[in-house]
């Protein structure tokens, strides 16, 4: 069986990253989503819970969560251990894939096979400028899956980023 891992902070998830896990689910036997900065919550970078983030990838996924893990990735802030603590975290995995650059230099180096998703529309599809237009009261939901908007509506996640 082969497993990739998928890691992101996803804040929110969004229409590229949705892209990016249907194409990973045609290629995979089973996709591992990795949740990172998972104790991360109720700040600007990081305005939803780990729960929440869970939440809006699973409620995308309905028929394809047989095949999806979802797995929270605390941080632990230190470069040199942070792939053994992902590995720690994960079940295994034959590949990783993220567009960070920080994510896959350190995959690299520890000789993991690294691969890259595709970008998607990246204009509108980069989780700081929806939380940029949100905070703006911009129009930001065209550039996020109708499930996901309904969780933000939700969780008051327009609001907890005004005041943030």
């Amino acid at each position: 069986m082969t497993t990739a891992l998928f890691i992101g902070r996803f804040q929110p998830f969004h229409n590229g990253h949705y892209k990016s896990v249907k194409r990973l689910i045609s290629e995979y036997d089973c996709v591992i989503i990795g949740v990172g900065s998972s104790e991360k919550s109720y700040t600007t970078d990081n305005p939803f819970t780990f729960s929440e983030r869970k939440r809006m990838i699973s409620s995308c996924f309905s028929e394809e969560m047989k095949r999806l893990r979802i797995i929270a990735i605390p941080d632990i802030n230190n470069d040199e251990k942070w792939v053994s603590h992902v590995i720690s975290c994960v079940p295994q995995f034959s590949i990783v894939y993220s567009n960070n650059s920080w994510v896959r230099k350190l995959f690299r180096r520890a000789k993991i096979k690294v691969g890259r998703t595709e970008w998607h529309d990246r204009k509108n599809c980069m989780a700081k400028r929806i939380r940029e237009k949100i905070a703006q009261t911009k129009s930001w939901e065209k550039s996020v899956p109708m499930p996901v908007i309904k969780i933000i509506k939700k969780v008051n996640g327009e609001e907890r980023i005004h005041l943030l």
